[in-house]
């Protein structure tokens, strides 16, 4: 019995292939995208701090400090303006590899189908295969014994009519007398 080979089984394995390395790509553009948040929030919570701690301190205090600090956050504005572009960049090349991750997904899952239907009618094939090797065994060893049988009907035939002729032959040789003479 041969063994089942699909002509697709190599494509198939390079679109699972695909597939995870899509999904590993994901995985990292994902992080990328954490880490970039991370610094946003870091960023501002630290922009945030130094505002408040202004904030708090008087008047006389704060108007030295307050240019450097203002200067400072505009520098951290156009670095954080920089971050969530950054961000947004990666967002939009996430959304695109997963729309070709799940292409490539139906894709593969396509061809899981083709391949499932493909072994479902070759192990249809093999029964059927198998039921006619079977059956011409059957038949082959019928035909061998058909001689043999009708030999065996013969001598049945034969032996149930010579049996009950010398059964009846005996029976009425005692009953009549032949056994008596003796």
């Amino acid at each position: 019995m041969r063994r089942f080979s699909w002509r697709l089984q190599r494509v198939l394995e390079i679109t699972g292939q695909r597939e995870r390395v899509l999904r590993a790509e994901l995985f990292v553009l994902a992080h990328e995208i954490a880490r970039v948040r991370r610094e946003i929030v870091t960023r501002q919570m630290i922009v945030r701090t130094i505002l408040d701690e202004l904030g708090r301190q008087s008047l006389a205090q704060r108007l030295g400090e307050q240019t450097i600090v203002l200067a400072c956050a505009a520098a951290e504005e156009r670095i954080l303006a920089g971050l969530r572009a950054r961000q947004a960049a990666i967002e939009a090349e996430r959304a695109a590899k997963t729309e070709r991750f799940l292409q490539v997904r139906s894709m593969r899952r396509g061809l899981e189908h083709l391949r499932e239907k493909a072994y479902a009618k070759y192990r249809q094939a093999m029964a059927a295969r198998e039921q006619a090797e079977f059956d011409e065994v059957s038949h082959i060893a019928f035909a061998r014994r058909l001689p043999q049988a009708r030999n065996c009907e013969l001598q049945i035939a034969n032996c149930e009519l010579q049996p009950h002729s010398s059964i009846l032959n005996s029976q009425s040789a005692i009953l009549f007398g032949a056994g008596a003479a003796r």
